[in-house]
């Protein structure tokens, strides 16, 4: 920039490097400074929207998404991103529309895989005996979270497929409205194929569009032998509360959404509770190391799959985790789930509120600075003390 002042996308990759770095005010200040040299730009429109979002600053985020979709009106990241600003603050009709600007970006699309199939896209009209493709996308959480919308699915078609992530098979294999699961990647091979296709966050859509709602909690359950194997490990007369601090390191806001197990410290010197580690692999490490006092009973290493996890919650009192998949197994399930979320949390979560519409048995506890998860546990553990007299009086 000292060999020439003028130039913008340099000023633009400095605001990136900023908000990496977590100094988001000189990011915002580096974006702008970017925008001025080149006001038409959507590209940078979009990082000041990505810098302002991550800032907490909603509206701020969604016009600078807007201001670059009306420089270019086919922008798929722009729409895609302005879809989630819209999610987050409740807006859901048009945010599920935007939302399918997702296939056409090219960062998203490669998470979606699946594409180039030879299968017509369903668009939520009755097929009567035909058979439905629902095509899997995202995370294992993303999965769980929208199989509520299967029903409708099977309302509206003889048979019903799922293209099942690893994992999730014995979990899914009880789910009555779908007929059969075929592994994720799709592949087309064998016998019957399908008449139609639909990707499973596309269904919040069709299902404003048709008027419907999503099936009720809970919508999933472990076979009962699952159950009863976990009752044998998981029992007395204490509180039992599972735990989860870590999700996956390659999601791109991880850094942000997990916490350390040290930070359960100061819940586990509550008196009677049995703390149960649900931690799978990355993270796990932690408990060699965890603070003194804290006793803590690891099943993660015994969790072949999520039906394991299953059966372990459905024997559980209450689910503490930060935002991973566990927690939406939990309220899937219908089991009493904690969400401990960063100060700008994913869009599913939306903002300012305790409650959910996606899972009625779960709290959220929200950062009230950026990386502060001390108020969260402060605020978790007055909470658990007043469950806890509540437990006891029962």
């Amino acid at each position: 920039m000292t060999l020439n002042p003028d130039f913008a996308e340099a000023f633009n990759n400095l605001g990136d490097a900023y908000k990496e770095q977590g100094r988001l005010e000189e990011a915002v200040e580096q974006c702008n400074r970017a925008l001025i040299l080149k006001p038409d730009s959507e590209e940078l429109h979009l990082n000041l929207g990505n810098v302002l979002l991550a800032q907490g600053d909603v509206k701020g985020a969604l016009s600078a998404y807007q201001r670059a979709i009306t420089l270019n009106s086919d922008y798929a990241d722009a729409h895609y991103n302005k879809s989630l600003v819209l999610l987050l603050t409740g807006e859901f009709e048009e945010g599920w529309q935007e939302y399918e600007w997702r296939f056409k970006s090219p960062e998203i699309a490669v998470d979606i895989g699946s594409k180039d199939l030879d299968i017509p896209l369903w668009d939520g009209s009755d097929l009567g005996d035909k058979t439905v493709l629902i095509l899997s996308e995202q995370g294992i959480g993303d999965a769980i979270q929208f199989a509520r919308y299967i029903p409708m699915v099977k309302e509206r078609c003889a048979r019903v497929v799922f293209e099942c992530p690893e994992g999730l098979e014995r979990l899914f294999e009880g789910f009555g409205d779908i007929d059969c699961l075929t592994p994720k990647p799709y592949k087309k091979e064998g016998g019957h194929f399908p008449d139609a296709r639909i990707y499973l966050l596309s269904l919040p859509r069709i299902s404003i569009e048709a008027g419907s709602s999503p099936a009720g909690v809970p919508y999933l359950k472990a076979s009962d032998d699952n159950v009863n194997r976990w009752k044998l490990i998981i029992s007395g007369h204490r509180m039992k509360i599972g735990i989860v601090w870590a999700g996956n390191p390659a999601h791109g806001n991880d850094r942000n959404r997990s916490c350390r197990l040290s930070d359960f410290a100061r819940l586990s010197r509550l008196s009677g509770i049995d703390w149960y580690s649900l931690q799978k692999d990355h993270g796990k490490e932690q408990i060699r190391d965890m603070p003194d006092g804290m006793n803590i009973i690891d099943l993660g290493g015994e969790l072949a799959d999520f039906h394991d996890t299953a059966g372990v919650i459905t024997n559980l009192d209450l689910v503490i985790s930060v935002d991973t998949a566990v927690v939406h197994l939990a309220g899937a399930l219908g089991k009493p789930v904690w969400t401990l979320l960063p100060f700008v949390p994913d869009w599913r979560w939306m903002l300012d509120q305790e409650d959910t519409p996606w899972y009625p048995t779960m709290t959220l506890f929200r950062q009230t600075e950026k990386g502060d998860w001390q108020s969260v546990f402060d605020q978790v553990a007055d909470r658990l003390e007043t469950c806890l007299k509540h437990f006891r009086d029962e």
